[in-house]
């Protein structure tokens, strides 16, 4: 047993924001914390944890990975190694999954972990994710995690070589991280001999543009600490694009007491004989492989792919979208020209399709900081209206920013009750309405956005079940009248993507419900319909509700819209992929994010025993310009 102890370990570990993101999302731990004796009882845990998941999702993910397994490794009651690794991650996993139960379906939160055990002379590992555990010994590099992502897959499978997976636009891609699904699976390494020279370098993916062999020699050329310093610095030289972390673990002589430089070593000879072996049967293996699926391997890479040179056809490459590749593409150069929305729109799409997308997440959390950083800059300025409309889309898509919830409140709360006659407006002045031509040609709202319809010519809506005595046409509007049915009219054309504006004025004496309709669809052969309702009414309530044939679900509500001088409300509902947005008066009521893209017909209804009047109607697209 005393010439076990022969061994000792130095380590150091360092993490870095890098030079793109406003947050760190990374965590990293050893435990015990204050011992490095790795003969007693379990050895010593090292992990790094690299999270996802928006704002402050990610970094808390990441986090309780690390406390969790931390915790529950040392606790589980039996001394095999991989059975307490696995343990602890299954209890982690489960934490973090019951904590996102309640977030976005866009925004579950999750993280990579990635566990290095070192007890007497052998090392265990478990791993979930594209974080990293090299091994270096004898002047040799050996990754011995795989990267649960699908370029990794592709790579094990030898579709595409090492070389084609460094550039490949999937390689961010995950197919399994800690918190996403209430179980995990979870590779395990158990028994890597180690001894005297051995390091270990555990690290997350913002390290990934530094090369195996890069890493060799940093680390076996400098101490710990100074090595992981130069990991990191070189990792923000190549683009900084992410969070970095790096741990160093060193295997020393415990009784050398030799505190100097490592020098590299000699390369040990091999059997060449076995190595040849070996080298020959993966060579017989991929020709195998390549004349039995040359077809599929053919057509992997031969896909067409998607391009959209204006945010305007966006609409039209959404819909066969099988190519998350070119949407973050397309997401991302829509983001760099600030179109913010119409990314956000794509970003969602990504995600719903693989909530770990992390090139799609990091557009999201970018997303969120752009409409912080513009509502802090109109905020500078006294644009309260413009500033909290930012922090509220912000707050969106990031509903646990307890610090920005606090902001919305406090700007809300100073708001002076009388609306300035001056506050800008996107309505269209009433001159370019009565000068509307009948074939909608070239038209622009005050905002320079271009017009696609204004039209209230009844003859252009379904009215169903409606006679002469249930709404009166006013040629730029329609009232519905008192009557005792529910009235509901439909343009008879379905559209997407639109911003609906239209003035709702009530009888002074009515007090149910009118509104809105979008996204109205009709099966017909079984007569269900579906569709999102916007209702309010003259005592200035609102709510917005979810219609599943017989069933409603109600989204959201709100009362007060309106100073109570105010005898009619301008409103607007921004459709814009999954997204509904709710204004009046240009200022944002609410927003929800839904799981499917809203298209289809839009139209008004009114309860029975109310008068209302919808005029004014004027549609733009909701894509920036």
């Amino acid at each position: 047993m005393k010439e076990k102890k022969q061994l000792g370990i130095k380590y150091f570990g360092a993490s870095d924001i890098g030079l793109v993101r406003t947050e760190n999302q990374d965590s990293f731990g050893k435990f015990p914390k204050d011992d490095l004796n790795m003969y007693q009882s379990k050895g010593i845990l090292f992990m790094v944890a690299d999270g996802m998941g928006g704002h402050t999702g990610g970094k808390e993910a990441s986090q309780t990975a690390v406390d969790v397994v931390g915790n529950e490794y040392f606790s589980f009651d039996s001394e095999i190694i991989s059975s307490a690794l696995l343990y602890s991650f299954k209890k982690a996993n489960y934490k973090i999954n019951q904590t996102s139960q309640d977030a976005l379906q866009f925004r579950k939160k999750g993280t990579t972990c990635s566990a290095l055990v070192i007890e007497n002379d052998r090392a265990h590992i478990a791993h979930v994710g594209d974080s990293r555990i090299y091994k270096i010994s004898d002047d040799s590099i050996v990754q011995f995690t795989n990267d649960h992502t699908e370029v990794g897959e592709m790579v094990r499978k030898k579709i595409i070589t090492e070389e084609e997976a460094k550039n490949h636009p999937s390689k961010s891609i995950l197919i399994r991280a800690m918190g996403i699904e209430t179980d995990l699976e979870v590779d395990l390494i158990e028994d890597i001999f180690i001894s005297s020279g051995d390091c270990f370098v555990l690290c997350s993916d913002g390290l990934s543009k530094v090369l195996p062999e890069e890493i060799k020699k940093i680390v076996l050329s400098n101490p710990e600490e100074e090595a992981c310093k130069k990991l990191i610095s070189l990792a923000n030289d190549r683009g900084g694009n992410d969070n970095v972390t790096v741990l160093v673990i060193k295997i020393v002589d415990e009784h050398s007491n030799d505190n100097q430089i490592r020098q590299t070593p000699a390369v040990k000879k091999k059997n060449s004989w076995f190595s040849i072996t070996v080298l020959l049967l993966m060579v017989i293996l991929i020709a195998v492989f390549v004349l039995i699926f040359q077809k599929e391997i053919t057509g992997l890479f031969s896909k067409k792919n998607i391009t959209a040179s204006d945010s305007n056809e966006i609409k039209q490459e959404i819909i066969p979208h099988d190519n998350p590749d070119a949407l973050l593409t397309e997401a991302n150069n829509l983001l760099s020209e600030g179109k913010l929305d119409s990314a956000m729109v794509l970003y969602n799409l990504i995600l719903n399709q693989n909530p770990l997308h992390i090139g799609a997440l990091n557009g999201r959390e970018q997303v969120v900081q752009k409409y912080i950083r513009t509502g802090n800059d109109l905020l500078a300025v006294n644009k309260k209206d413009e500033a909290l409309l930012n922090f509220k889309k912000a707050f969106t898509l990031d509903p646990n920013d307890k610090e920005l919830n606090n902001k919305i409140m406090v700007i809300e709360k100073s708001f002076n009750k009388d609306l300035s006659k001056d506050d800008k407006t996107t309505r269209v002045n009433k001159d370019q309405q009565k000068k509307l031509p009948d074939d909608q040609t070239v038209t622009k709202d005050n905002n320079g956005k271009e017009i696609i319809f204004a039209d209230f010519n009844l003859g252009n809506w379904e009215r169903p079940g409606l006679s002469g005595s249930d709404f009166k046409d006013k040629g730029s509007g329609v009232v519905f009248l008192k009557t005792n049915k529910s009235k509901k009219i439909f343009y008879k054309q379905a559209m997407e993507d639109i911003d609906l504006n239209v003035d709702v004025s009530f009888d002074d004496h009515s007090n149910e419900n009118a509104g809105v309709i979008i996204g109205y669809n009709k099966n017909e052969n079984n007569g269900t319909e579906n569709y999102y309702l916007f209702t309010l009414n003259s005592s200035r309530s609102y709510s917005l509700i979810k219609v599943n044939d017989d069933k409603k679900e109600t989204i959201v509500t709100g009362k007060q819209i309106m100073d109570t001088g105010k005898k009619g409300f301008q409103i607007k509902l921004k459709c814009l992929g999954p997204w509904i947005m709710i204004y009046n008066d240009n200022k944002l009521l609410e927003s929800y994010l839904g799981s499917d893209f809203i298209k289809g017909k839009f139209g008004f209804f009114a309860d029975s025993n109310v008068e209302v009047e919808f005029s004014n109607l004027v549609i733009n697209s909701a894509f920036e310009k």
